[in-house]
This record gives structure tokens, sequence and C-alpha cells, in this order.
């Protein structure tokens, strides 16, 4: 349920940011969020529009092999080459050097394969993974530093060593179902860690305790400075270490917000270059600077670094940072202030936190791959992944941070792995003592929906999708279709409903079946029943909207090659402030001289940099 999903972020991410800015001025302010841009902010990385389009995506074009394959043992393991040499690696694993060309540099990801290349892997893949079983499969990639992950059923993840390490799953006592475990925080701080969460709150019981410590907090806090309607964080300064997606798309979501990113990438650029759209919807909004941070005097600049940050954002593997001089013991001791968020793939420590993680695999890990495919069915990829999924997780904890320090004055460290964030996902499953799991795998096996109510239905020209979440909406939709739902004494209780819901799904949809869309949609609209028409392929009719437009939703940027450029722009608004301006994605380099200039270096010092190959 992404845009469920991607709503509650934004909304806790536009209400940290709130309460950032009221540390200024002592203004409170109305954040607006949707459902819609909760679903806009997991297809960010997908939609993009152009005057002149860019080639169509297809994903087995690429000198990239990112596939689930089936095992002699009939498991699922899913393979990812993203990582920089790794696709050299696999192919010579495979024993397929003298037939797929690779690249010295190890930069294979934006290179495309010949017709015949693509062809020869296609064929080959899966018939050499179907040789040997899984765990033969995961040692051997895992021994030459390939990103394997085992996709696993929903509920094998809960016992998982990672996930027990990362202290992700917690028991509670539930007032209904007695001692259940289920998914606890995912957000890890160094100074403000999480108190352990409660059992699900019984309606009204606090209410004698809570009013009056309402009543007691009602008074706003004295005003700081006079209001001024600038971007909410308008004045945070962002570095953004990161690589690929997940970080850097959640720095995006501060620069929207207004926040000063300056990006650092290495002289070859993000290995999401050779990937335009991705790049584009996941650095708009952030100044870039080309710097060799492996470079042995490349210090004096990520300290001019560290000294101008509020926010440290990176997904270095773990001691990789370290290994360079970016690591958080130096980042602190150069700005003590400074609150340092890592965004590493399994965790910082664990059995698996040296393994490579990519996104989607690590929605297969944790189970997602099989609910999305329904029951009795091979697992697929989940359209919301982890990677804008812990991009949003990571904005929403720096924020969190962040408050603390005006709060405090004191920095911290804070951990979002991508494991935890894709459990994040998985948050509606929870597991009773004996083992069973709740809530897992709703989805009928033809993908249609969770039950009679919640689910696709179709009519003589197309489709819709109905959800119908209360007994007035159940009255209704007997209604609108002509069938005397309500009175019928198979249907006319939610008990009555669940024993007969096959019943009920066919009753439906030959109802469904008899009528044309727009009348159905008509009738509906009139009557109070919730239901929408699916739209397919619908990013550049979207991103073109008038409508769109206008409210930020979709914004359009001039592009060098392909005339104007749209994309999804900004998803959270608020009162009393002005958007940030969005600006396109920077060049590599963009703003190096612009950047050192800050911190001092004139031109001979800027060019002896670039001499020394610090800077490009």
């Amino acid at each position: 349920p992404f845009a469920s999903i991607g709503a509650a972020y934004l909304a806790a991410i536009g209400t940290a940011a709130a309460f950032y800015r009221r540390f200024d001025d002592g203004i409170g302010r109305h954040i607006e969020t949707s459902l819609m841009d909760g679903a806009l902010a997991y297809l960010t990385m997908l939609w993009g529009d152009a005057d002149i389009p860019p080639p169509p995506r297809d994903p087995g074009r690429y000198r990239l092999v990112a596939r689930n394959f089936r095992c002699s043992d009939g498991e699922i393991i899913g393979v990812h080459t993203g990582a920089v040499g790794a696709f050299g690696r696999l192919i010579r694993l495979l024993g397929l050097a003298g037939q797929i060309p690779t690249s010295e540099t190890g930069l294979d990801m934006g290179i495309p394969l010949t017709d015949e290349q693509r062809d020869l892997l296609d064929r080959l893949l899966p018939d050499i993974f179907e040789t040997e079983p899984r765990s033969v499969w995961l040692d051997r990639l895992l021994e030459n530093d390939i990103c394997a992950i085992p996709l696993l059923r929903p509920e094998e993840i809960f016992d998982a060593p990672q996930v027990r390490h990362n202290r992700i799953i917690v028991e509670v006592d539930d007032p209904t179902l007695g001692r259940v475990e289920q998914i606890g925080p995912v957000l890890r701080f160094s100074r403000t860690p999480a108190d352990p969460p409660g059992p699900p709150p019984i309606p009204g019981a606090d209410s004698p305790s809570w009013i009056p410590r309402v009543q007691e907090d009602a008074t706003p806090p004295p005003s700081r400075t006079p209001m001024s309607n600038r971007p909410l964080l308008d004045g945070l300064r962002v570095l953004d270490l990161g690589a690929y997606y997940a970080v850097p798309y959640g720095s995006r979501l501060l620069a929207d917000l207004g926040a000063d990113v300056i990006r650092v990438e290495s002289h070859a650029g993000d290995p999401n270059r050779g990937m335009e759209g991705i790049f584009r919807s996941s650095h708009a909004g952030k100044r870039s600077i080309a710097l060799d941070l492996k470079h042995p005097q490349a210090t004096s600049v990520s300290d001019d670094l560290f000294s101008w940050a509020d926010v440290v954002h990176h997904s270095m593997r773990p001691g990789v940072a370290e290994r360079i001089g970016v690591g958080y013991e130096h980042a602190r001791a150069v700005n003590p202030a400074i609150v340092y968020a890592y965004g590493p793939g399994w965790g910082s420590t664990g059995p698996m936190s040296g393994r490579q993680s990519f996104a989607p695999l690590m929605s297969g890990y944790v189970g997602a791959a099989y609910e999305a495919a329904g029951q009795f069915n091979p697992p697929v990829y989940p359209v919301g992944n982890e990677d804008p999924g812990n991009g949003l997780l990571g904005a929403f904890g720096i924020l969190l941070a962040m408050i603390h320090r005006r709060r405090t004055g004191e920095g911290q460290y804070l951990e979002h792995p991508q494991l935890n964030a894709a459990m994040a996902h998985m948050s509606h499953i929870i597991r009773k003592p004996g083992g069973e799991t709740l809530g897992a795998m709703r989805l009928d096996p033809g993908q249609f929906g969770f039950g009679p109510l919640e689910g696709l239905y179709q009519t003589v020209d197309g489709w819709i999708c109905l959800v119908i979440s209360s007994s007035e909406e159940f009255v209704a939709l007997g209604n609108a279709i002509g069938v005397d739902l309500s009175n019928d004494p198979r249907f006319s209780t939610n008990k009555a409903r669940e024993e007969n819901k096959d019943i009920l799904s066919n009753v439906l949809a030959d109802a469904f079946f008899e009528k044309r869309t727009a009348q159905l949609l008509s009738e509906f609209s009139s009557l109070g029943v919730p239901a929408a028409e699916p739209v397919p392929y619908n990013n550049a009719k979207f991103l073109r909207d008038p409508e769109n437009l206008r409210t930020g939703r979709s914004v359009e940027c001039p592009h060098d090659t392909r005339g104007r450029y749209r994309e999804v722009g900004l998803l959270i608004r608020s009162s009393d402030t002005v958007p940030a301006e969005h600006r396109s994605a920077p060049r590599l380099g963009e703003h190096t001289d612009e950047i050192l200039a800050s911190f001092g270096h004139d031109e001979s010092s800027i060019a002896k940099l670039r001499e020394t190959k610090i800077v490009a």
C-alpha cells in the first residue's frame, strides 16, 4: 500500500519541518499532503516526460543484471550487478567472459549490450541458475562480492538474523490478540533512542490523563524572529555523500522544502548518472561538487564541507567512510553539532552488514515480492520499493535529529538501513507466538484485490477499483448497481459478508460487467461510493496536466537536449511559506568553483586543487 505509506511519511516529514521552522519564528503552520502525493513519492524515480523523450526504459538493454532466478530447489534468488565491477565478476563466475565483454573500469551499468549479447544472457542465465540450489549460489555470489539476496516469504523474515540484530521486531501485548510480534522502530538515534512501543490504544482510555496535559501545553512558544514566508527548511545545510537512489532521494526531499544540499560526487559521477530519469529525480534542487574523497589531500576540502554542514548523509558500506576520512567520529571532531545520518544496506553491524544491497531485492528479502504477487503466485517486486522508502525514512529521521539539536544544541548519529525501510513496508503483518502470521498474503491469486469490497472489477469497456469501508457505503453500492445487498442475509453483516465473500464477489462482478465505466462512476459519485478508474501509462498526461503544474506536483524545467523536461515536484505544502524554487539536477561538478570560493579559495587555489586531481 505504497500510497498510504508515502502519505504517512510525507505528513511526518512536513510536520517535523514545520516544528523545525517554529524554533525560528514561533509560528505554527498548516501542512498538507495526500494519498496522491504519497503514491507520487514512490513513482518519482520512474516518472519523467520531455518534449524530446529519452529512449524508453529497457532494463535488459544494458550491462546490468537485476533479476530473480529460480534455483534447482525451487527457491528464488535476486541478483544485482549495480556495484562497480560486479557485472564483470558475475560474467567471469558464470564462465561467460569470452562471450560478454566487460569494462576495465568496472562502470558497466550505462553501457548497452548488443542484441546478440542480450539474447545470450536472456537464454543462458536462467538455465545456469537452475543447476544448483539457492544456498550454493548465495555462497558463490557473495564470495565474489556480487549482490545476491534470497527472496523470503513474509513469515520467514521475523527470524532473519540481521532483522533480529537490528532490533526491528518487538513484542507487544495486544488487548485483543494477546502477545504478538510486530515491526517496531526502524530509526536508531544515538542520543534520543525510541521508547519500546506499547499495545494499540483503547479508544478513550487515556482521555482523563491527557486532557489536562494538552491544556497545560497549549500556550504557543514565544516568537523568536519576525515571521517570514521563506521556504520551510531555508537555512538548513545538508552534505550528501550518498550514491545511487535512496540517500540522494532523502536529501532531495529536504531540498524541495528549501534546504541547501551539496552533493559530493566522484570524478566519474554517481553510478545512476547513466540512468537519466532516475538520477534527475533524486538530485533535483542540489548543488554538485566533484571531489575525490579517496585522495590523500582531500581532507582540507571535506573538512570545510563538514564545518559548513548541519547534516551529513551517506550510504557507503560499513567501514568505507572511516577509511577515507569522512566517518562520524571525524565529522564530529570537525563539527561537534553535526547530525550524521547513515543509510547502509543492512546495518552498520550484524551478520549481514558487509553485504551489498540494491532495490528492489531487499523488498524481496522481507517478503514484499510474495505479497505483491498474490496467493499461490511466484514473487514479483512491488512498484513502491525500499529505495524511495529509505529516502523518506532518512529525511524524517534527519528532521527529528535537527529538532533535538534546536532544543539542546546537541548533534547526534542516526541510522536508517535499507533493510529497516523495507521492513517498515511490512508493518501490516504481525506474528502470534505459535508462528501464525496475520495480515499477510491477502491479495487474491488473480491480483484483483483483498476481498469483494476492496478490488478491481471489469466493466463493459474497462475497469473500476472499488474500496468500501463502511455500512453506509455498502448500502450505497447496492443502490448504485441495482442489487439489494444490505437486505440479503448472506451480506447483511460484516461477518456474513466475510463468510460469503466468494458469492459476494461473483454478484458484484456480474453487476459491474453489465455497465459502462463512466455510467458506474457517475452513479457512484452521486451516492458516495468510493471508486476510481485505473489509468494505465499515465506518466506524461499527469505531468503535463495544467492543474498539476499549477499546484507544483509537476514541474517543468529547461533541458540542454530534450527541450522542456517535466518531473514530479513538491509533494508537501505548507501555509505561510513560499515553495522553494525547483532546480533540475546539476551537471557533474557544476558548482565546484562556487562552493570552493565560498570556503575562501581563490582562482589559483582552485586551479591547484584541479591540477592535483582533488576536484574536477
